[in-house]
Order: C-alpha cells, then structure tokens, then sequence
C-alpha cells in the first residue's frame, strides 16, 4: 500500500539558498554590468545604430568622451536615457526597516512578509530614493516594449534571470521584495517583442519562461501575489499552447516550466494550508482566485509573436479562456489559497473534455494528470485538512478521472488510474461514494474484455486494479462498506469475479492480462494471508429469525468496532442474501415475491405499504421494468404503495429535472399510458410537497414532469428524425405553470439538460456516469454519506477473511493453477507457488478444509501426470520414470509444494490425504520412496523371507524398468506390467536429473510427514487413517495385481506406523485401522505379505505399546480377535509364529492386561495353539507363565485361563505329560481362587461370585475330563486335581446348596459315565477304566464325608437324594466291574461313608432315609448292614 505522505512545513524553497542580507554594492554592480550588456545589444538594432543616438547611449558609459556631449543632435531616447540614469546612480540604501529584516532573517515567511509591506510603504513615501526596483525599470521596459526587438529583449530576460539567480534582490530589500516580484512578473508576462525568426523568437519565448520560473524558485518568489502567480502560469501556458505557431520544442518547454512552478508552489502548500485555516476556518467557503479562476477580461495579449510586431491570435485553454491581464503598479501580499486552488482546477481542466465541448488531446491529458500528481503527491495531508481543497480532489478532480477514462489513449489511461489509487490511498475515508464510481464504473468495465475494451486498455485498467488490491485494506473496505451492505452491490464480488475471468487463460496463450489478473488476486489472498496470525474461530451467530424483521431498520455496526461490527455487518449480509434472494422470486413474479418475502418474515402478513415501498426502493437486484409495472398497478393497495415510495425521496430544493431523474433511476416507466400518469401525479404531488415555492401546484409539476419525459423520448430516440427544439419546448409549456409560464431559465436549464444528458436507468456501467448523477453523488457527500469508517485493527480486519477469502479462493486457486499449468517463466513459477502457500495458509488459519483439500488435489494433478507419463526419448527409448520427472521442474515445484503444505498444515486436510497418499504411491511405483520406508531396522528382521523377498523383488524392479504406475494400453493387453522390461543403465545426464529427482524427493519428508502425524488435530488423523485405507484399495483385491499388493503393503505399514506414533489416541485410530485389517484377513484365501503384516505387525504393535502403557492394552487387545477370522491355510501358515508373537506379549506386558475381554482373546488364541504341532508348547508355555504364578492369575482371566488349560489338557500335542502338567495348572488357578475367596478385601458379592463362577467352571470342567479323556494317566490325574479341589474348597465357606449343586451336576455325572464305560469295557481291557473309576469312587466318598452335614443342613430331602443317588451309582458300577480292586473298594469306600454319617448323625436311626440308605447299602453288599457294622449293637449298649 501507498503510505500517506506528510509534506514538510516549508517557509522557502529548499532549492534556495540560505538568506542573505541585502548588498546594495553587489546589487548595483551585478545590474550595472548587466546594463552595459544590453545597451551593447542595443547598440547592434538598426534603431541605435545611428551616431548621435548609438554614441549618445554608449557615451553614458564613458565610451566616447564627455558625457555632456552626447546629445549633440538632440535626439534622446527614453530606453536609453533609463540606462544613462543608472550609470550615475547611487548604489540602494539599506533602511531601518532593511536592517531590521536582516536581523530577522531565519523568521517565518509571515513575519518576513509583514515586514516587507511595511517597507513598502515607507518607500513609497521616498519618492526620491534609489531603490532596487528603480534600477530595475530599464530592463523591465525594455522587456515591455514593442520598439525592442527579439534579441534585445532576450538580453534584457537574461538579466533579470541572472539577477534573481545570483540572489542579490533579497527579502530585506529596500522597497521589499513583493514590489520587485510583482514588478519582475508584471512586465516579463506583458513581454512585447518585435517578431524577426522563427528559433530567435522561440529563444526569446524561452528565455522568458526560465525567468517566469526563477521568479517563482528564488528566494523572494513567495512574495507573488496570488494574481503574479496566476499571471505567471498563464503566460507560460500560453507561450506553449496558445500562441498558434509553437513549436514541440516550446510547447515542452512550457509544460516542464510549468510543472516547476507547480512543484514550487505545492512545497509551500503546508504553510499555505495552515495560514488559510487560521484565517478562514477549516471549513470555510469555497476560495476562489481574485481573477475568477484565470478567467480574465479579454486585453490584448501579452505575448506576441508576429511579423512587424502585428499581433497573432491565439487559441484559449481547455476549459477556460487565459487571456492576458492589465498591468498595475499595485503589489499584493503573497500568495496563498485562492492560487493554488486556481491552478489546481486549470490542471483538473486539461484532464478531461469539459463541459464546452472542448476535447484535449492526450498530450494535455498527460500534462494536467502530471500537474494533479505532483500537486497531491507529497500534500494530501494538507489537502484532507483543507475544506476547499478537499472539495477539488472529490468533485473537479474525481469527476474529471470518470471522463477520461472512458474515451482516452491506453497512455492516458494509465496515468489516470494512477492517480486514482493515489486518491484511495491519501483518502480513503472520504471515499465511500467515489470509491464505487472509481471501480464499479471505471475500472470494472475497462478490466472485462467481454465489453469490446481494446486488449492494451484492458491491460492498464487491470494494472490499476491490481494497484489497489495491493492495498491491504482495499478487499476488506470492499467487502465491509459494499458488499455487507442492504443498498449497496456486491463490488467484492464482482472485481474477484472480473479477476477471475480475466485470469484464466483456458487453452489459448498466456498473456499479460492473465498474469495481471491474476496477481491482482493474489494481492488479495496475500493480504488476507498476512492476517492470518491473528485469526480466531470465527464466531457463528444465528439470524434466522422467527418474527417479522425490517432488513432497513437493523443496525450496521457503524457506531460499534471489533467483534460488535463484525456481528452487525455480518448480520446485514444474511439478510442481503436473504433479499437477493427474494428479488429472484420478484422478478420472475411479484405475487410470489411478495409471499416469499411473507414466509421469511421479511414483510407482515397482511402486507403494509411502507414496507413494500422500502424493499422495491432499497432491495438490491430487482427487475426495474418489474418494479415500474408494479408500481403503476391501479390497485387501492399499490397506489398506497407508490405514495409511500415517493416518500422516500427528498426533493428539496432540486430541480425537477433532477428530481425526476432520481425518482425514475429506480424502475422503467410502464408502457401503458394510464399507468405513467398514476405514477406521475403521485411524484408531482410529492414534488410539490417538497417545493411549494418552486411550482404553482402539483398540476403544473404533474405537466412538465411529462413534458420532459416526451423531450427525453425525442431527443434521444433514434427513431425521431426530426428533434424538438427550446423555442419548441418553451412553446409547448407555456401557460402550464398554475396557469403562468414557466420562468424561461428553468426551461432553457432543463431542455439543455435533457439533451446532453438523457434520462436512463443506471446499468451499473461505466457511462451511467452521466452529470445528473454525479450531481446527485456530489450532493450525497455534501449530506455525509461519503465517509468511510477508519480502517479496522488487524484483528477485526481478520474476522472478516473468513467470507472474503471463501469468495475468492476457488477463481482464486483454478486461476493460479492455469497459469501454472501454461507458463514457461521462473518467476511466474515462483509466484504461482507463493500464491498456492498463501491460499494454504488461509485455509488452515480459518480451518476451511475444503480449500485445502482442493488446493492439494490441484497440486497433485501436475505431480502425478508426470510421474505416470510414459515419455520417450528422440531415438525412440523409453526413458527412465526418475529423468521424466527430474525433467518436468513444474512436477518437482508442485510436489515440493504439496507436502511443505501437508507437513504444515496437516491438521486442517481432510480428503486431500487420499490426494497426497496417491502421490506418495506414484512416488513409491518410480522408486522415489522406498517401499519399506515406515520398517525400521528391528521391525525388519522380524520380517519373514517371504516379505524381504518381496521387498527385494520391488526394488530390483524398480531400479531396472520404466515404466509408470498407470500402465499403458498396450501392456494392459498383453498382460505385461513392465517389470520384466529392464533399460540400459543411465548416462551420466540421466544419472544427474535422477538425482535431482531423489533431492526432490528427500525434500518432501515423506517419512517424517507420517512421523509428525502424532501431532495433527484427532479429526486430521481418522481422515489421514481413511486415506491409507482408501489408497491400500479393495482387500478382496490386495494380490490382484503386484501394482495393487505393492500399494497395500506400503499402506498398511503406514497404517501401523501412524497408529504407533498416536498411541495416545489409540481409541479414534484403531477401530479404523482393525476393520481393514479384519477385511483383509477374512478376504485372504491363502498366506501373502499383506496378511503377514496384518497379522505379525498388529501383535507386535501391541506388544510394543502394551508394556509402556496400560491404558491401551485393552484397546490394543480388542484388535486382536481379527485373527480369529483367519482361514485355515493361512492359520496353519502363519499360527505358530503367531503364538511365538503373543507369548512374548505376555512374557512382557501380562501385567497391564486388566479386563476380562483383553484376557479372553489372549487366552483364546493361546487355546488355539493347544491342538497346533508347531504351536502347542510355545502356547502352554505362554499359559504356564500366567497360571504359575497366582498373582497373576485374576478375576479378570481365571476363566479364560481355565478354558485355555482345558484345552491343552484336552490336546494330545505333547503327550500325557503336557495334559497333566496342564491339570496341574487348574490346581493351582483353585489354589489362587480359594486365596481370594479368604481374603479380607474380597466382598460376600465378589466371593459368590468366584464360587459360582469361575470355581464352578473349574470343577464341572474337571468333571467332564475325568470321564471324557480316553487317557487313562489323564483321567486319573483329572480326578484326582478334581479331589484336591473340591477338599480344598472348605475355605471357601460354601454352603450346603453349592455342594449340593456340585454332586448332582459333577460327581453323579462322573460316576454315571464312568460306570457306563466300565460296562463297556471288555475285561481283558478294562483294568485303567476300572482304576479310574475306583479314584471316582474315592473322591466322591471323601467328598461326601467332607460337606455332607452342610448338604443335610441346607436341604435334607435333597440330600437325601443325592445320597441315595450315590449309592445306587457305586451298586451300579460293582456290579459291572470286572477286576477285584474296584470290586473291593466300592463296599469299602461306601462302609466307611455309612459310618460316618452315622456316627456323626448326619442321618439319624429315627431318619426315615435311615432305612432307605441301608437298604441301598445292602444291594451294593451283604454286608453293608447296621447290624453287620455293629451299629445296633452299639446302640443297645447305650444308656437311654
């Protein structure tokens, strides 16, 4: 952006030197040699050639004799005798006033002046004193008279040059230095010479333009009156464009002259201002030169060049008439204001074709912009505090840059906008109204080649353009104050949309324009980038409203600042939107539009007219020929409707032309007759209203307003050959006025008005720039509609980004990305590349995903299409994939790019992972990544052969073929994927761009991107998750194709790694990734690398993590039942590494397994080994070190431990011994349990819970193995671990109904099956089934010797049962046994049961299950009787 520039407060001119003090010595002496100089001149004209007089006029200087005797012929000559005078003079002398000059020397210009006026009139009343002045006078009448010729004259110019160079007239002079000034001034713009040639007059014109110019640059130059200095810039503009034979070399000469006096005198425009302020007020009336502007009643001119002295005639100005003034003695004080408003509006003046119909040329064009620059260049400080001169920069000036620009030279032009951002940039805040004009109107139009603009003025107009969106705060202002905005057009919108259009090249050639457009939105982006570190979440607010709501009446936050405004403004936006939306329906139907306007709660139901009227007044986009049919409707409601709109217009005190012109700036006039006159009596009636002493009645307003309509009509169809003309007009309205005429300078004001200005709907466009309306602007800003808020803080500039950088990004992006695409230059290069990052940096500021997911899909496009083209070289090779894309430096730029933006702003990608993963596997295909870039070295020793091959296999491809990951069509036919097509070994050139490629490559840190992944946001890494799982494909198709495997296996190591490094959130990660890793096992028919990594690098994973942190072990162990969807082969394949894997789990991290799910899943697979050959005893060995130890054996595993020791107690892998040492195992897993059961922190619910539970599985497993195992050493083992159970259960406090339960559902059972295989069992063969029986029959006696009183006292007729039931089971199994052992320790097992419960009175002789047990004891052997048992005799000896 431009900064402001501050002008210095100058008193002098910096040019000058220091002030001096007045030598009248030098003075006298410096115009005394000067004077012999031109009297020598004189001498050589033909006038004074003559003796008498040439000797006469020499001899004053001594040459020839006696100076008495000069006059001998009585001749005497006024110029000359001026000269004889001077020789005698005495030097000036110095006054009180003088020295007291010189002793204030170093005061400011006002004091310097005051002293001089003061001199002067002390000097006046010298008459007979010498001063400066009188011995100027013969120079200044040579110069003035007409008797001189053109060399004598130059001479007399050269010095009074030379004299005000050498500084000798200084500010303390005698008389004072104005009356020298005006004096010097005065007689060289009244300069008359007799014309000889053609270059010595323009030496002479010369000459006087460098003296005019010293006048102004010397010391005392600021002593010129406002008219001098008026007089001054006439003259030399004269001498250069008016004189009718000037030639280019003058005419230069005069506009460098004259930008020297401007520059001059703009030096001292901070004095100027400030003394103008101090004496007329800030805001005082507009000032105006004593002259009127330079216009001057006409004289005869003051320069002539002609022959014999015959004045030529000269062509005036542009926009005014610069004639030459009346000479006068009379010096005035300096000049200030009143002349530098005056040459500031003869500047404005040359700019544009005035209101004369006067044209300037380009050149005059140039000259006046040169002028305005160099006078606002470095004062606009001074010109914003200044009333008067403001007015010139918004009215004279703004209003002369619109004319010009529409029909100007492409030279012109640029100097024109130019100035127009140097306008935005030194006042903005005055620019609200302007600020539209300049780029909806003026540059707009100019910057669209759809509007036939010639392809040179397109190029400045968007060179001015691009200027001020190179301002900082130029969008924001835009989208603040426009397009946030009710009454206001979206003007944000249209210049990106102008932009954007501009840009894009499409398949033609890049030009300038597109580059030029393209840079203007990059400043834009640019801007809003260097926002971004002060961006926030962007608040969201809620609008939508419930209740009717007047869009007019809602505050726009002009008041407020900071959040406060954003709120209101964006408040206005939503509504706007809302408007926009509902003139769409208007205008297709105004019935409908008025209804939805009803459903949005934008206007009442029923309707009210004022409402009505403020939307077809205000709403922006509506169909004006829509709102005219509307408004011209007879209803009673919609006339109501046109009285309210009318309302809204305030005619006071305008013409009504232009009230006119207003009211129908908002709608067509219907066609239909009646409807134009309800229309127009409804606005002469208001018009009336406003000015009831302009017209006589609403009658007279309703007449004329027509009459004008049907002039407007004729002058300006094209149709009407022949046009009204005033006298016509007048005549057609006379009498109309309340019955009088009109005033005939109303008439004549508004026929000329009608006709260089035809009434017309505004377009928008740039000639809708028409007089009427920018009156109506002009008077606008005089009410204070034309300021601009200051510009808002960094802060609130950012909360507005968000909107504006979502309206731009897209054009923005396609734009940047063309001009990528087709340009060839570095710098271009460069700039794209920045223009992405900005974008980039945007996105992620204001967490706009879908920016950024775009931009990287467009970056990817130009990465990918060179890394899968297949290129061949000029002799018809195929070249190497890393030379094709070495070679294509936009590819190389474009992939550096893409991950400099995912390495930084990672967090805020979303779908654009899929883009940069499918670059990454590209990359991969050509060898630019390795394929085990995410295995590091332990993890790769790990690998099986079958993977390390395939990793060799890959890379050995990938250094030997050529091809590209998209196969051509060709070998997709043949079936040839190019692997087996190996190419020569690469030349040292190749050998070069290869390593450029890989520098490239190490450049993008593809490793560390997925590295860092632990740092992005948890909505990044899921989508980032996603992307792998998307780009690892189909897992029905991992092995379709060595390109598909090649890319699951690098996916699913970057799978593994990236969930690794975000172990912390191991709960958002892991879902994701054990669903493809299910798929793809349940879709793998046979082993491959890709299960291999599914299934080695999970557990591994969880083995990794697991021991480090026990807040994800159960995440990590729910993963792990994938394996459980193995398919057999690939189980058989891979199952006892698997195993290996998961007792190395345990080895390291059992302790940080806690829930019973984490434990049932490593328990299941260690169960799963059980009947594996290869994996069994790494499988028991992994659950032996559970089981062995009880601490760790635990609620949470006990039964899924106990399962998995069944398993191997069931499993024959490992023999007999394996299967008891696995018993051996649920011996000590009833040890640990009863352990608990005993402690004191364990609850009466917990303990329950163990028995019921865990216990209770133990002995019903037990149960089942002692009779199911077809192993003798394994039953026997069983039964008796199901023994040392059951008996060590006692401290576990049971009740009676657990042993109940325990006897009827395991030991009865056991006996049963028991029984029925001895039965089964031929006699030969029987002797281990009998052996284990007989422990049977052991245990359960022991068993039931041990808890019978609790079973009797818990429930006796249950008892009972169980008891009998027991008897009837060991009858059975006596009688079906066959060796003499189990023959002999049933009855023996059964007396010693008998006797207990007897002797302890478990079951008492009254017991009606006394007789019953006997009678059970009997069948079993004769001699299981009380009597025989001694039972009865014991009794009977008993005392009563």
């Amino acid at each position: 952006p431009r900064p402001r520039a501050r002008a210095p407060d100058m008193t002098r001119d910096v040019d000058a030197p220091p002030n001096r003090s007045f030598d009248p010595a030098r003075f006298a002496t410096i115009v005394k040699h000067e004077a012999r100089a031109v009297v020598a001149s004189m001498r050589a004209h033909q006038r004074w050639s003559g003796r008498s007089s040439a000797s006469s006029a020499l001899n004053a200087y001594g040459l020839y004799g006696a100076s008495d005797a000069y006059d001998e012929d009585g001749v005497e000559d006024a110029l000359l005798d001026a000269f004889v005078a001077l020789r005698t003079a005495r030097p000036p002398e110095r006054t009180q006033d003088a020295d007291a000059g010189t002793r204030a020397r170093g005061r400011d210009r006002a004091s310097a002046s005051d002293a001089s006026e003061q001199s002067e009139e002390r000097d006046a009343e010298e008459d007979d004193a010498m001063t400066p002045l009188r011995y100027l006078e013969p120079f200044l009448d040579v110069i003035r008279s007409v008797e001189t010729g053109g060399m004598i004259t130059a001479q007399a110019l050269s010095a009074i040059l030379k004299i005000l160079k050498s500084e000798v007239a200084t500010r303390d002079a005698p008389g004072g230095p104005g009356v020298i000034m005006h004096a010097i001034a005065d007689a060289v713009t009244l300069c008359r010479f007799e014309a000889t040639s053609v270059d010595d007059d323009d030496a002479v014109l010369s000459q006087i333009m460098y003296v005019l110019a010293a006048c102004v640059r010397c010391d005392c130059g600021y002593a010129l009156s406002d008219d001098d200095l008026c007089d001054v810039f006439q003259a030399c503009y004269r001498i250069g464009h008016q004189s009718g034979k000037e030639t280019p070399l003058l005419r230069e000469l005069s506009k460098q002259t004259l930008s020297e006096i401007v520059y001059h005198v703009s030096r001292r425009t901070g004095e100027i201002a400030a003394k103008a302020k101090a004496t007329t007020g800030e805001k005082g009336p507009r000032l105006t030169s004593p002259r009127q502007a330079i216009v001057i009643p006409a004289t005869p001119p003051a320069v002539v060049r002609g022959d014999a002295g015959v004045d030529s005639p000269h062509a005036t100005g542009p926009g005014m008439d610069v004639t030459a003034h009346e000479h006068t003695d009379v010096a005035k004080g300096p000049y200030g204001l009143p002349a530098l408003i005056e040459i500031f509006r003869f500047a404005t003046s040359l700019i544009a074709p005035d209101t004369h119909g006067r044209g300037s040329e380009d050149a005059n064009s140039l000259f006046g912009l040169k002028l305005v620059t160099i006078m606002i260049d470095a004062n606009a400080e001074y010109f914003r505090a200044n009333h008067a001169l403001l007015n010139l920069v918004l009215d004279d000036l703004s209003r002369a840059l619109c004319g010009v620009v529409t029909s100007c030279s492409p030279h012109v032009l640029a100097a024109s906008t130019s100035l127009i951002t140097i306008i935005y940039s030194e006042f903005r805040e005055e620019l609200k109204l302007h600020l539209e004009v300049f780029v909806r109107m003026v540059l707009l139009p100019l910057c669209s080649s759809r509007n036939g603009v010639e392809e040179e003025t397109q190029r400045v107009a968007l060179e001015a353009l691009v200027d001020l969106c190179k301002n900082d705060n130029f969008a924001t202002d835009l989208y603040m104050y426009y397009d946030c905005e009710l009454t206001k057009p979206n003007v944000f919108e249209e210049v990106t949309s102008v932009l954007a259009q501009a840009s894009y090249p499409g398949d033609a050639t890049l030009a300038p324009v597109h580059l030029l457009s393209l840079e203007g939105l990059l400043s834009i982006v640019q801007a809003v980038s260097n926002r971004s570190p002060a961006a926030t979440t962007r608040p969201t607010f809620e609008f939508a409203n419930t209740v009717v709501i007047d869009p007019w009446s809602l505050s726009d936050g002009s008041d407020t600042t900071g959040p406060s405004r954003f709120e209101a403004r964006a408040r206005t936006k939503y509504f706007k939107r809302r408007l926009l939306n509902a003139a769409e329906h208007f205008n297709r139907s105004y019935k409908k539009g008025l209804a939805f306007m009803q459903e949005i709660k934008l206007l009442a139901d029923p309707l009210e007219p004022a409402a009505v009227a403020r939307f077809l007044k205000f709403a922006p986009a509506l169909d004006k020929e829509v709102v005219g049919d509307y408004l011209g409707e007879p209803a009673a409601f919609i006339i109501t409707v046109l009285d309210e709109y009318t309302k809204l217009f305030d005619f006071r005190d305008v013409t009504l032309d232009r009230a006119l012109r207003s009211f129908l700036s908002g709608f067509k006039l219907p066609g239909e007759a009646q409807k134009i006159s309800r229309i127009l009596e409804c606005f002469a009636a208001r018009y009336y209203e406003a000015n009831p002493d302009s017209v006589a009645d609403a009658d007279s307003a309703y007449v004329l307003s027509y009459s004008i309509i049907m002039l407007n009509t004729d002058q300006h169809n094209a149709q009407v050959k022949n046009k009204m003309t005033l006298e016509q007009f007048i005549r057609n309205n006379r009498g109309t006025n309340g019955g009088n005429d009109w005033p005939a300078e109303v008439l004549v004001n508004i026929f000329d008005s009608i006709v260089t200005d035809e009434i017309k709907l505004d377009d928008g466009g740039a000639m809708s720039l028409t007089p009427s309306r920018w009156a109506e602007l002009s008077r606008d800003v005089g009410a204070g509609q034309g300021k601009l808020p200051p510009t808002p803080n960094l802060a609130e500039a950012a909360l507005y980004d968000g909107e504006l950088f979502g309206i731009v990004w897209g054009s923005t992006t396609a734009a940047i990305a063309a001009v990528f695409e087709h340009t060839a230059d570095d710098k271009v290069l460069q700039s794209s590349l920045g223009g992405f990052l900005s974008v980039a940096n945007i996105a992620a500021a204001h967490g706009m995903s879908e920016v950024l997911d775009q931009l990287v899909a467009t970056l990817c496009k130009f990465s990918n299409e060179s890394l899968a083209k297949d290129a061949m070289s000029p002799s018809g090779e195929r070249l190497r994939p890393l030379v094709v894309f070495g070679e294509d430096i936009k590819a190389c730029a474009a992939t550096r790019t893409i991950f400099g933006i995912a390495h930084k702003y990672g967090d805020t990608l979303r779908q654009g992972w899929c883009n940069i993963l499918d670059t990454v596997l590209r990359m991969t295909k050509v060898g630019l990544v390795p394929e085990d870039i995410f295995v590091s070295g332990s993890d790769f020793t790990h690998r099986s052969e079958m993977q390390t091959m395939r990793v060799r296999e890959i890379a050995a491809a990938k250094r030997n073929q050529g091809s590209s990951l998209l196969r051509s069509f060709s070998a997709m036919i043949s079936g040839d994927d190019g692997r087996d097509s190996p190419l020569p070994p690469p030349s040292e050139a190749e050998q070069s761009i290869e390593e450029l490629a890989t520098a490239c490559a190490t450049a993008c840190r593809v490793k560390e991107l997925f590295a860092d992944t632990k740092f992005l946001e948890l909505e990044s890494l899921t989508h980032l998750m996603r992307a792998l799982i998307w780009a690892a494909g189909d897992p029905g198709l991992v092995a379709a194709t060595a390109d598909d495997e090649d890319a699951a296996l690098f996916c699913l190591d970057a799978m593994f790694m990236v969930t690794l490094r975000n172990c912390d959130r191991i709960r958002a990660v892991l879902p994701i990734l054990s669903s493809y890793l299910r798929a793809v096992l349940q879709a793998s028919e046979s082993p491959s690398p890709a299960c291999e990594i599914v299934i080695f690098d999970l557990i591994r994973m969880c083995a990794k993590l697991i021991p480090t942190d026990e807040d994800v072990a159960d995440d990590l162990l729910d993963a792990l039942p994938v394996l459980f969807t193995l398919k057999p082969a690939v189980a058989d394949a891979f199952f006892g590494r698997i195993v290996a894997e998961i007792d190395s789990l345990i080895s390291n991290g059992a302790d940080k397994i806690k829930t019973r799910q984490s434990w049932d899943t490593v328990c299941k697979l260690l169960m799963a080994s059980a009947r594996h050959p290869e994996a069994a005893e790494t499988g028991f060995a992994g659950l032996t070190r559970i089981m062995r130890e009880a601490a760790k054996v635990n609620a949470a595993n006990v039964r899924s431990c106990l399962e998995a020791a069944s398993a191997f107690v069931d499993s024959e892998q490992g023999g007999d011994e394996r299967s008891v040492a696995a018993l051996q195992l649920l011996s000590d897993a009833n040890m640990a349990m009863c352990a608990w059961a005993t402690s004191a922190s364990v609850t009466d619910e917990a303990k329950t819970e163990i028995i019921a539970g865990a216990w209770g599985d133990l002995v019903r497993e037990l149960g089942r193995i002692s009779f199911e195992d077809t192993r003798a050493m394994v039953r026997d083992d069983a039964i008796l671990t199901l023994q040392r159970v059951l008996l060590g259960a006692e401290s576990l406090d049971a009740g009676g109904d657990l042993w109940l339960t325990t006897f009827d559902a395991v030991l009865l059972t056991m006996l049963q099956e028991l029984t029925e295989t001895v039965r089964k069992t031929r006699a030969k063969d029987g002797g281990a089934a009998e052996n284990t029986a007989r422990i049977a029959v052991s245990c359960v006696s022991k068993t039931l010797l041990q808890y019978g009183s609790k079973m009797r006292n818990e429930d006796a007729a249950a008892f009972a049962s169980v008891l009998l039931a027991i008897l009837d089971a060991t009858s059975l199994l006596r009688k079906h046994a066959k060796t003499e052992e189990l023959v002999d320790a049933i009855p023996e097992a059964i007396k010693n049961v008998l006797l207990v419960l007897c002797a302890s009175e478990i079951v008492p002789r009254d017991d009606p299950l006394w007789g019953k047990m006997w009678g059970k004891a009997s069948a079993i052997d004769s001699e299981l009787t009380p009597d025989a048992l001694g039972l009865l005799k014991e009794t009977e000896e008993s005392p009563p």
